[in-house]
């Protein structure tokens, strides 16, 4: 079997060309479901989007690539091309034990990972090697301290609203109910008010508040709440804007700035919100200091994890079970 991986990442594409990626995500999944003979399964965050392929044609796939290349240019004119099983098992690990991440050792992606790998059918070579590189992640993440250790998104924006606000209480709006906001609601928030808003999902909201002991509303309240509050966090599933500047007007007339984060993917918040110099928003993007400060902070459990996927690699190469059979680099695609 011969294995291509195709990919994008916030290394080497911009936010919008991303989203522009998650957006075409079934036709690029739809592209490859025409060809007999090959096999591929998208992978798809915030940060990256890969395409995972395999053939027992090497020339067939390597045609096909180039097609695919040609046909979705520019969405993949900087994608990053892997090959051949043991370079596919090495990136698949280190993105599995949070190494490839933009925070670096965050917990969720192996989570992500496995439940991408339980919902997508894979030839018996690249299931294996998929199952082998998430069992030595969560291993590694055990053996570093990275699963105590790791600050995931919440964390980082909590300690960033924190540096902003000298004194008093914060008041914090969430809007959706996802795993975002799932994890905010498992947080020490002493300080800070977090109010859970959503529209489809109300009870679910109602869930969220009542575990952090706070209180849920509606997405339509919140313009109306904006008034009062200091932040307000968004990171919903919807593929179109949720807010728009309009619903900021009322909120840019006041005297203390008011903090907007859009975690969303795509965005929820139309950028021109932030025409007025009372309103702040920030994406992951903006949080470049605060991802540096954690991968510092964590530099020796990252050391140990480099260390141990280059030797769970070495194993496995000393154990012969690799097996490279893959052809020459297509053209246009640059392996790295």
């Amino acid at each position: 079997m011969n294995f291509y991986l195709i990919g994008i990442d916030y290394k080497n594409t911009c936010l919008d060309i991303r989203e522009e990626a998650f957006r075409l995500r079934k036709q690029i999944a739809g592209f490859w479901e025409r060809f007999s003979g090959s096999c591929a399964a998208v992978f798809s965050t915030c940060n990256r989007l890969e395409i995972y392929l395999a053939d027992r044609d090497a020339d067939r796939l390597t045609r096909r690539l180039c097609l695919f290349h040609n046909s979705f240019t520019p969405l993949f004119k900087d994608a990053y091309l892997v090959t051949g099983e043991k370079e596919i098992f090495s990136h698949f690990l280190r993105v599995a034990t949070g190494l490839e991440s933009q925070l670096r050792g965050e917990p969720q992606i192996l989570q992500q990972l496995e439940f991408w790998r339980s919902r997508n059918t894979l030839p018996e070579e690249l299931d294996r090697i998929t199952q082998e590189a998430l069992v030595a992640a969560a291993q590694i993440r055990g053996d570093t301290g990275l699963n105590v250790r790791a600050y995931d998104l919440a964390d980082i924006i909590l300690e960033d609203i924190r540096s902003e606000f000298a004194s008093g209480q914060i008041r914090v709006i969430i809007a959706g109910t996802g795993k975002i906001a799932e994890a905010f609601s498992r947080k020490e928030t002493s300080g800070i008010k977090l109010i859970f808003a959503a529209h489809k999902n109300y009870s679910r909201a109602k869930d969220l508040a009542a575990q952090s002991g706070t209180q849920a509303v509606s997405l339509k309240e919140i313009p109306c709440l904006l008034s009062e509050a200091q932040v307000l966090i968004s990171a919903t599933s919807s593929p179109h804007f949720v807010f728009w500047k309009r619903d900021f007007r009322a909120a840019g007339a006041r005297d203390k700035k008011l903090f907007l984060y859009d975690l969303a993917f795509p965005r929820d918040i139309e950028p021109q919100a932030t025409d007025t110099p009372a309103i702040v928003l920030k994406t992951p993007a903006d949080l470049e200091e605060a991802f540096r400060r954690n991968n510092l902070r964590l530099r020796r459990e990252l050391s140990l994890a480099e260390y141990l996927v280059r030797q769970a690699l070495e194993e496995k190469l000393d154990a012969g079970e690799f097996k490279d059979r893959n052809a020459a680099e297509p053209a246009g695609l640059k392996a790295g």
